[in-house]
């Protein structure tokens, strides 16, 4: 048995005083029922012993507010503003019907000929931009490489300065050996 079917059986015992085994084993195992159970008695008992009921002091007075200024409405104010808002409208639409779109100058129009100029010279102007664009990164990328060349040239110098001093320390040292060796008996190592 769960809470929820024990519910009313805790009411039925408290009103009733009916015995049930299964709300019995359900009361063993769940506090909750329990605490309700024992809140119903006490209430019970309370009710039984029939307190007196007591009446509110007479200084107490309940007073009703004054409910809030409701807005009036007036119905006129609508169709006022209706009336308003489409007379604007018609006035902009008559405006705009009477008004005629001006004609463009006489100067500026252009023949075939002056068109196909003007676009050559724009054309022409956008191709020597992208030409210059073009020139400047491919001298960024010389630039670039040039200096990443400077700097492997820089490392191989020193590499090969390096590798010398060492070829040099290692002759010194055979001979010096060879010397220790031949006990300079003139037995020199060749190179």
């Amino acid at each position: 048995m769960n809470c929820e079917q024990a519910n009313p059986l805790v009411y039925e015992r408290v009103l009733e005083g009916a015995a049930n085994a299964e709300l019995d084993r359900h009361l063993a195992t769940c506090a909750s029922c329990r605490a309700e159970l024992a809140d119903l008695e006490l209430t019970q008992k309370l009710m039984r012993q029939a307190l007196p009921e007591e009446e509110p002091p007479r200084r107490i007075a309940f007073v009703a507010e004054k409910p809030a200024a409701m807005p009036t409405y007036h119905p006129l104010r609508f169709w006022q503003w209706s009336f308003a808002g489409a007379a604007a409208f018609a006035l902009l639409f008559a405006v705009l019907a009477v008004r005629k779109p001006a004609a463009p100058p006489a100067g500026d129009t252009y023949t075939r000929a002056e068109v196909e100029q003007i676009v050559a010279k724009q054309v022409a102007l956008a191709v020597n931009a992208s030409e210059q664009r073009q020139q400047a990164q491919i001298a960024a990328v010389i630039q670039s490489a040039g200096e990443r060349m400077a700097e492997q040239y820089h490392y191989l110098e020193s590499t090969q300065t390096q590798v010398y001093r060492q070829e040099e320390q290692n002759r010194a040292e055979l001979h010096q050996v060879a010397a220790m060796v031949g006990g300079g008996q003139g037995g020199g190592v060749r190179q």
